[in-house]
């Protein structure tokens, strides 16, 4: 047997409810009961918390960006931890979450110094991140991630990433000096699916529910979806979309005008931030899910984490044709493809399967099949977990 393992999760939540929480949780708990590890979550100005766990130290650090004295101070506190934290009997590594930036660059290269293998998980590519979106703290931080992105392969020992682009783009910038896997969404297919406990087999069903879940960014194009599914209720007015989801500050009056505005308002729930539990039940039980993107280069490096649970779910899914997801959905297969911000797809395909309960069925049956093959987090937390043991034989 080597080394025990001593894993620090920084950059998310690991309790959030938000795709970042769910993407870290999804890959660590499978490896919770592994007797040589240990794991810990370092929070920073985190807010909410789903719930709890004995198995995962927590460590919250908090600081005033506005206040300078806060600000250094919180680094002094995180360097202290993170010293104090590393045992030189261990194999000690840092999963950061996203990219390193000024909000802790400091102590990661403090980590690095003292010997932390630092392993960086990202889901995005900042290069083509829209810098006049999002408050002034996080343009910043994404000013100085920007900064460092040349330096990902000095102070890190492996990438993790969510696209095959997205490795791609990394393996460049690191030049083949550090690993770059890819790892894309993982789900417990078994417990999302055990939430899915309506009777879809009925076809007297007097409303067919469609459901969109998650973010309202504006690499979702929430309005395509919006404008598609009031073109379908304009054929069909037995169907209603549920909405579920943070919509962050700057979207926050686009998105309330969006559904105040429209025609077929009655027909929109918007039911805000749920639990996880909420949110499944709801996602599960839904009839149709919807996992709509623009056609950017930002949204074509990035992977929707929502699409593995709606697969898992084993409903029938409408999803934009964008980035990796024609690796693993096949038109009418087991999903309905689309081309990005067609409304007048996005409204045919709600049509076609409200009215299709066997297409719904079918498409739903290899959708669920799906999710086991490529995104069982099991499978997906093993690979994880033989490539941090790789870094203990990484030199540098």
């Amino acid at each position: 047997m080597g080394k025990k393992i001593s894993i620090i999760i920084m950059g998310v939540n690991y309790f959030g409810l938000m795709a970042p929480a769910g993407r870290i949780r999804n890959l660590i708990a499978p490896l919770l009961n592994t007797s040589e590890l240990s794991v810990s979550n370092f929070i920073i100005n985190a807010q909410e918390f789903e719930s709890d766990s004995s198995k995962i130290e927590i460590k919250k650090m908090t600081y005033n960006y506005r206040n300078l004295f806060s600000i250094i101070h919180y680094l002094f506190k995180a360097s202290k931890h993170i010293i104090k934290h590393y045992n030189r009997n261990f194999l000690n590594v840092i999963y950061h979450y996203d990219y390193p930036s000024i909000e802790d660059i400091i102590f990661l290269k403090i980590a690095k110094i003292i010997g932390y293998k630092i392993v960086y998980d990202i889901s995005e590519n900042i290069g083509h991140y829209d810098p006049g979106t999002g408050s002034l703290r996080r343009r910043f931080k994404n000013y100085t991630s920007r900064k460092l992105l040349k330096q990902l392969y000095k102070n890190g020992s492996m990438i993790v990433a969510i696209s095959t682009s997205l490795v791609d783009f990394f393996k460049t910038i690191c030049n083949n000096k550090i690993p770059v896997i890819h790892l894309p969404v993982s789900i417990n297919v078994e417990y999302v699916n055990s939430f899915n406990n309506k009777d879809k087999t009925k076809a007297d069903q007097k409303r067919i529910q469609v459901f969109y879940g998650g973010s309202f960014g504006t690499k979702d194009g929430f309005e395509y979806l919006i404008k598609g599914f009031e073109l379908a209720c304009e054929h069909n007015n037995a169907i209603d979309l549920i909405l579920t989801g943070m919509v962050c500050k700057e979207m926050e009056v686009k998105v309330q005008s969006l559904i105040t505005s429209s025609k077929w308002g009655e027909n929109i729930k918007y039911l805000g931030c749920l639990s996880t539990t909420d949110y499944f039940t709801i996602m599960a039980n839904a009839d149709i899910l919807c996992a709509c993107r623009v056609n950017n280069k930002y949204a074509n490096y990035g992977f929707p984490f929502k699409l593995g649970e709606y697969l898992a779910s084993g409903n029938a899914i409408i999803a934009t044709n964008t980035g990796d997801v024609s690796l693993y959905l096949t038109n009418n297969d087991n999903a309905l493809l689309i081309e990005p911000e067609s409304e007048l797809q996005i409204c045919d395909s709600i049509l076609l399967l409200a009215q299709d309960l066997q297409l719904r069925l079918r498409l739903g049956n290899k959708a669920y099949m799906t999710a086991l093959k490529y995104f069982s987090s099991q499978k997906i937390s093993s690979l994880l977990f033989e490539n941090i043991k790789n870094l203990d034989i990484q030199i540098g």
